[in-house]
This record gives C-alpha cells, sequence and structure tokens, in this order.
C-alpha cells in the first residue's frame, strides 16, 4: 500500500537511486506512475508493504517501504 513519505516510521528501510542527470516533468510523472503501481502490488511473504516514493530534485528516486506493516 503506498503511502506518504512522512507517514513511515523511522525503521523503514529505504532505497536511494540517483541519475546522471535531472529528470524532466514527465520523466518524473512516468516514474512515480510506474512506482506507485509496483509499490500498491509488492508484497513480503504474502502480506502487504507500507511504502512511499519520492524524486528529490528530479535527480533520485527514494524508496521506502515499512515491513513491520
Amino acid at each position: 500500500m503506498e503511502i506518504n513519505f512522512s507517514k513511515l516510521p523511522s525503521s523503514s528501510r529505504i532505497w536511494i537511486y540517483s541519475s546522471s542527470r535531472k529528470f524532466s516533468k514527465n520523466e518524473t510523472d512516468l516514474i512515480k506512475g510506474y512506482c506507485s503501481t509496483f509499490l500498491n502490488e509488492w508484497t513480503s511473504h504474502g502480506k502487504g508493504l507500507q511504502a512511499a516514493i519520492d524524486i528529490p530534485y528530479n535527480h533520485f528516486i527514494v524508496i521506502g517501504i515499512n515491513q513491520m506493516y
């Protein structure tokens, strides 16, 4: 289940991916759309996860996961 980053607990796992260039508005929208679909379907051992995505500075993709949900 996708939630806002501010709702994730501090014990959440975080993945940060950087780009060699800034993303355009179109690219940012596409990335968020694809990631949103994936995050809403992501499970662990058949159990749903709380997940969030952010693209700070149009340069990084940050994904957070709360596995204890």
